[in-house]
């Protein structure tokens, strides 16, 4: 179609390109969009998932003119309201829910795998002028469904980046320890790296240093 313009009247995009790749038990991942929200943006996002099921994504979205102004950024659906860390309000900087569905009837057809004695965490590093925060999203169903996101202006040209680290872990493990063993740093264009320590209950310790390239190169080290 000359015109890929969705129900809700956002702009789909065109797909450029997508890689795949495994190193060890470690993968990686990545989709380029044109076209995508207005006519003139694009947007990548570039994904790890080590073999202990930690998730890390990268977005990096390049406003055109059309989309000067426009307020955009990374959102993750939980399905439980989340506890937010550090602040109650739009800087906080890391947020947990457990995945245990609410009401009770919606969790016949999704529990299946368990996911009721887990939480979900996550942490952005977000650019300048971001601000974080959850909304309630109910749905049709009844579900209590919440959008945990991180937000800021576009400015036309200028290439923006949202880092996010998903990190599932047992419902008993305490999110506040676990959001001091999580350390982002932000390289610049040289990327980020992730250093996570692991110290849940029910899994061999890991000490993990991950690195996110803005070029499609990666690397995760385990450290002793």
């Amino acid at each position: 179609m000359k015109h890929n313009l969705r129900l809700d009247r956002q702009q789909g995009g065109i797909l450029t390109d997508a890689k795949a790749e495994n190193k060890a038990e470690d993968s990686y991942g990545s989709v380029s969009y044109k076209e995508i929200w207005t006519h003139d943006s694009s947007w990548k996002r570039s994904s790890i998932l080590t073999k202990e099921g930690f998730l890390i994504v990268l977005d990096e979205f390049r406003p055109g003119k059309a989309a000067d102004k426009l307020v955009a950024g990374p959102v993750w659906h939980v399905p439980s309201a989340p506890h937010c860390g550090n602040s109650d309000g739009p800087t906080a900087d890391w947020f947990d829910a457990s995945l245990l569905h609410y009401p009770a009837h919606a969790r016949a057809f999704t529990d299946k795998y368990g996911e009721g004695n887990k939480n979900l965490f996550i942490a952005f590093d977000a650019p300048a002028g971001y601000e974080n925060g959850i909304q309630y999203q109910p749905k049709h169903w009844k579900n209590d469904d919440y959008a945990i996101y991180s937000k800021c202006a576009l400015e036309a040209g200028k290439a923006i980046r949202w880092l996010s680290v998903l990190i599932p872990h047992s419902a008993n493990m305490d999110a506040i320890k676990l959001s001091k063993d999580v350390k982002i740093k932000n390289q610049g264009e040289k990327g980020y790296t992730v250093n996570i320590k692991w110290r849940d209950r029910v899994a061999t310790p890991v000490n993990l240093e991950i690195y996110m390239g803005i070029n499609d190169d990666w690397k995760v080290i385990r450290n002793k």
